[in-house]
């Protein structure tokens, strides 16, 4: 009966557990095809790495043939044989046409890679080869030599005869010389070169395209792969393993950069293409089987599929076992929930849990709430000796987080000076606020405390044994604590202190702290007044309370009008601190100091502007304002209206 009641629960709670097993799904999928495309990646390279270095022995072979044919356009033996009406006019001619041929012959076996050399005079019509002088071009032609599918009229006129041009010098062809066939890359050129329809004779040199793709050989593309040249202006130059297939050519929208790698379908095989662009702007392409490329990873699908069936049946048993674990304290609320009611839906199930959430989020917000209370409670009960046993002492000390092991504790209390208490307290509170963030930040600490609406209690710990170090630190840290405040929000604050070294007196030392405030009449000119470096003055007469006063009047009214004077200022013109300058201001004229001030100024500032004879701006620099804008606030604030409306 109590599995019925779980059953909907435990269901949920599995079904959306499941989708976890869709990461191990992602994670070896996403590994495999990645995988793939390293490998092709590297295969890339590798073939690339290939075309370059082939690129560079095909661009030396050439620079080759360049050579063989500035040689012979600048040969003088070559000019004669071009411009003999006779080859037995004499026998001199004879010698030197022997010459050439054996120059040729030089020439041709220098290079393994060419086949043969043809000189070809247009003008006595007669042919020099490696082996041959042909007189008669009807018997040389299909006896000695021939080209596939060409006739020996075609030869002649086309070839022989036809000017050749820098731009349509290659072209592949399959010959037969010297008994043998071959495949050969005919370079042809006009002797003078660049001479036009004026030249006397032809040089034809054949690469043999069989020496030329053993460069490619490292490619590995003769198992159903191919490797082809195309020249700049897309003419292709030769190629190797021929499909036949016009598919296999690259677009010049295909070719994306000097480099780069494709795979195509090409008669209904998996091709994987890799091209090079070389400095001349010839095409170096070359295909492979697409196994070859991914070949190793598709080997490893298999171990794939084995690590994902592990994968998912590990996720699926871990699954199982924590849905069962983590569910049960569900299952239990759920039997509570539905506990003499028969059954409950998981959506009841649901808004129940919601509910029960809301309130506990609820419960802890109430109770963030009340721990700043708790601690400044444990802290004013601290400070007022409220704890008699150092036991109470130790204990309260740990809920505030604060070690009771500590060498040496600081108590400071910051004391905010001339508060007017005619602003509204959310300003107060804010200016507040603003200073306990500093002070926080500067010393890292959050025990910082609201003694009372003017004073906001510290409590430090130190590591430090000596206490004049521990002093020297803290006062560093004060100094630049007054410093920000006064700078950025006017905040007149003073700091008093003392250091114990046993928290069973910290009360005692809370209580020197506060009489040392309330006795306090003269400066010490440090940015914090200790209890033990103090002397005390605890009676002041009332004569001498009454000249000081007289003398503080006087000298605010003789320099009201300096944009400088403030309760700082007037505290060391007179040797005393600012908090008992404050403490008498409050006393004598019921005020504090800086609303006395401003209600001195503006009643200057009102005699000046009813003469007539002061402007706004320049009444606000006579009475000791810097700017003409913070005038009219505080004269509206005294008078209800601008200087203008007055």
């Amino acid at each position: 009966m109590q599995k019925s009641k779980n059953k909907e629960i435990y269901m949920r709670f599995l079904l959306s557990a499941l989708p976890i097993l869709v990461i191990p799904v992602m994670l070896l999928f996403g590994a495999y095809f990645r995988n793939q495309t390293l490998y092709k990646q590297e295969i890339y390279n590798k073939n690339l790495s290939i075309l370059e270095n082939s690129a560079r022995m095909v661009e030396s072979m050439l620079a080759s043939v360049e050579s063989i044919i500035n040689y012979l356009n600048e040969s003088s033996s070559v000019n004669k044989f071009f411009n003999f009406y006779s080859l037995n006019e004499d026998g001199k001619n004879t010698n030197e046409v022997l010459l050439l041929q054996k120059d040729i012959c030089s020439l041709a076996a220098a290079n393994d890679t060419i086949e043969g050399i043809q000189i070809f005079s247009k003008k006595n019509d007669m042919l020099l080869d490696s082996s041959s002088i042909v007189i008669n071009l009807n018997r040389y032609y299909d006896y000695l030599f021939s080209i596939k599918d060409m006739a020996f009229d075609e030869w002649h006129e086309n070839l022989l005869m036809k000017q050749h041009n820098w731009n349509s010098r290659f072209q592949s062809l399959e010959i037969r010389y010297g008994g043998s066939s071959a495949k050969v890359l005919l370079s042809s050129s006009d002797i003078p070169m660049n001479s036009g329809s004026y030249s006397t004779g032809s040089v034809f040199i054949m690469l043999d395209q069989n020496k030329l793709f053993q460069y490619f050989d490292r490619l590995e593309y003769r198992q159903d792969g191919f490797v082809y040249i195309q020249d700049e202006n897309g003419n292709l130059l030769c190629e190797d393993n021929p499909t036949g297939n016009p598919d296999i050519y690259l677009s010049s929208e295909e070719l994306v950069g000097g480099s780069g790698f494709l795979t195509r379908n090409i008669a209904g095989r998996q091709l994987f293409l890799t091209y090079y662009k070389d400095k001349n702007g010839w095409i170096y392409v070359s295909a492979i089987p697409k196994d070859l490329a991914v070949g190793p990873v598709h080997d490893n699908w298999m171990y794939f599929l084995t690590m994902l069936c592990f994968a998912l049946g590990i996720g699926a048993v871990l699954i199982y076992y924590f849905t069962t674990r983590l569910s049960a304290p569900l299952t239990k609320i759920g039997n509570i929930l539905c506990s003499g009611n028969g059954t409950i839906s998981y959506h009841e199930f649901d808004e129940a849990i919601e509910t029960l959430i809301k309130k506990n989020e609820q419960m802890q917000i109430e109770l963030e709430k009340q721990i700043p209370a708790l601690k400044t409670s444990i802290f004013h009960t601290l400070v007022t000796g409220g704890y008699r046993t150092r036991e109470e002492i130790t204990d309260n000390l740990n809920k505030l987080q604060i070690d009771p092991r500590s060498s040496l504790y600081l108590i400071i209390i910051v004391s905010l000076n001339d508060l007017n208490m005619e602003s509204q307290l959310e300003n107060i509170a804010a200016q507040k606020i603003f200073l306990k963030d500093i002070i926080g930040k500067s010393f890292f600490t959050t025990h910082i405390y609201d003694l009372d609406f003017e004073r906001i209690g510290i409590l430090l710990t130190s590591d430090i044994h000596e206490k004049q170090e521990a002093k020297k630190e803290c006062e560093q840290k004060l100094f630049l604590i007054k410093e920000k405040v006064e700078g950025q929000s006017g905040i007149s604050i003073s700091f008093h202190g003392e250091v114990v070294n046993d928290i069973a007196k910290l009360p005692s030392g809370f209580k020197h702290v506060r009489t040392s405030i309330e006795n306090e009449c003269e400066s010490f000119g440090r940015i914090i007044q200790w209890y033990d470096e103090k002397n005390y003055v605890k009676n002041i007469r009332q004569q001498e309370t009454y000249d000081i006063n007289q003398r503080i009047r006087m000298h605010i009214e003789e320099n009201y009008a300096d944009p400088q004077l403030s309760l700082s200022s007037v505290a060391d013109c007179f040797g005393i601190s600012e908090v008992y300058l404050s403490r008498l201001f409050k006393q004598a004229f019921e005020q504090n100091f800086s609303k006395y001030v401003e209600e001195l100024r503006m009643q200057k500032a009102k005699e000046l502007m009813d003469s007539g004879d002061y402007t706004v701006s320049k009444t606000a620099e006579t009475v000791g304002y810097n700017s003409p804008q913070t005038f009219r606030r505080a004269y509206k604030r005294v008078y209800g209206c601008t200087p203008r409306e007055h």
